[in-house]
């Protein structure tokens, strides 16, 4: 089989394949089993007519049409193969000629294929990659401010008489105005806070302490410059606050009795309930500390990497990826138009954003299989037949080759982690 190629613009290139008498007669048994598995023909079951009747059953013309179809896909999988070409998308063959009486020597087949295919220029080189993961344990504050975060959550309220201190909760009606006009967003009627939770901003909050149920203040303040609701963000309003109601917090006591209460029974003993909230905040650190590195990995590679691929690839994609994010609105309480209200986003923002998102995915997974195949990385046959078993027992069914192939591709990236990264188990 000869090959030529020919590298047109936007990462495109033209492959020409010219295939043989002999190659594309060999291609024949390949084409009647094909055949044979849909061939309906009286005396036989559907696919065990024998495979030497299949051509006179099914006709020269259709044996022809199945060893060319076979053909385009055969040939243009060796041509990638052979010439290492980083092909992306279905080709678009056309057929140049064909002649299925050719001698064995001689051209019989010449097809060429427009691909679209991805540039790699540059591939970033892991060892670099300065920063490994190693698991941290867990200090007595952590577990002391996690005990106190699970106390609040089964913490009980009496109404007080006195000042609103920070640990109190609240009821309050409020209203802000800027340059003496009101605004909606600004207001509120029976909002409830917990002060010194940082729910609000410090600024406001500090002017609810020390005010009692039935009392009313007005005061200014300037919103921080970097306020996510642009409108006011380094704006100077003035609020008027009522308060409605204030009570004391009663946390429970850290004794057995809690440990019972926030385990639901599980643990007995508060001892017990520390150890198991120490395993669980290290768990969770590690995970977040992990994770964080992984994303610090991936933006090295991206910013190391040198890629190219055509512009209409990236396209389809994003293009596939709003419309799954647009449609995720359709099943919830909130419209994708209010949702683009609330982040004061337009819905082009929100497309740009995708595709920016989209293109480092991308390419992502585009350096992964070139460090794949450099490395030569596989997963071992038997760890892909632990998953088939595992999935079968969890799902009742066996796995399909979709499946296995995300799994492959999820252990095979994994592989790349654990070597620049570290093991997170």
């Amino acid at each position: 089989m000869n090959i030529k190629e020919k590298n047109l613009p936007e990462n495109q290139m033209e492959i020409v394949i010219e295939a043989t008498g002999k190659e594309l007669n060999e291609l024949k048994e390949i084409a009647l089993k094909t055949l044979q598995k849909d061939l309906k023909v009286k005396g036989f079951r559907i696919g065990k007519v024998p495979l030497g009747l299949v051509q006179n059953f099914a006709g020269e013309k259709a044996v022809q049409n199945e060893i060319l179809e076979t053909a385009i896909s055969f040939f243009y999988t060796k041509a990638i193969s052979e010439k290492d070409i980083f092909a992306i998308g279905r080709p678009k063959a056309t057929i140049n000629k064909v002649n299925f009486s050719s001698p064995d020597e001689e051209i019989a087949l010449e097809v060429s294929y427009i691909v679209s295919v991805v540039k790699i220029s540059k591939i970033a080189d892991g060892t670099k990659f300065s920063q490994k993961f190693s698991k941290e344990d867990v200090s007595d504050e952590e577990i002391n401010e996690f005990l106190e975060q699970q106390r609040e959550k089964f913490a009980s309220y009496v109404v007080k008489d006195g000042e609103a201190e920070n640990g109190d909760k609240i009821e309050i009606n409020f209203e802000g105005s800027v340059n003496g006009i009101k605004k909606e967003k600004l207001a509120s009627r029976n909002y409830p806070v917990v002060l010194g939770k940082k729910f609000l901003l410090d600024g406001f909050e500090k002017n609810l302490l020390g005010m009692k149920k039935g009392e009313s203040k007005t005061f200014k303040m300037t919103f921080p410059k970097d306020y996510f609701e642009k409108e006011f963000a380094g704006v100077e309003v003035e609020f008027s606050v009522s308060i409605n109601e204030v009570w004391s917090q009663i946390l429970p006591n850290l004794d057995d009795e809690f440990a019972k209460l926030s385990s639901q029974g599980n643990t007995t003993s508060i001892e017990n309930l520390k150890s198991d909230f120490k395993d669980y905040i290290k768990k969770n650190k590690n995970q977040k500390n992990y994770e964080k590195i992984v994303r610090e990995f991936q933006n090295f590679l991206l910013e190391n990497s040198e890629i190219s691929y055509p512009e209409s690839y990236l396209s389809a994609k994003a293009k596939d990826a709003f419309h799954k994010f647009a449609h995720q609105f359709e099943h919830m309480q909130i419209s994708f138009e209010t949702y683009l209200e609330k982040i004061k986003k337009s819905e082009e923002e929100v497309k740009n954003s995708i595709k920016k998102d989209t293109d480092k995915e991308i390419k992502l997974g585009f350096i992964f299989s070139e460090i794949v195949r450099k490395e030569k990385l596989s997963v071992p046959e038997k760890e892909v037949a632990i998953f088939a078993k595992s999935f079968k027992k969890q799902t009742k069914k066996k796995p399909t080759e979709e499946d296995l192939e995300r799994f492959k591709s999820e252990s095979l990236v994994n592989m790349i982690y654990e070597k620049y990264v570290g093991k997170f188990e």
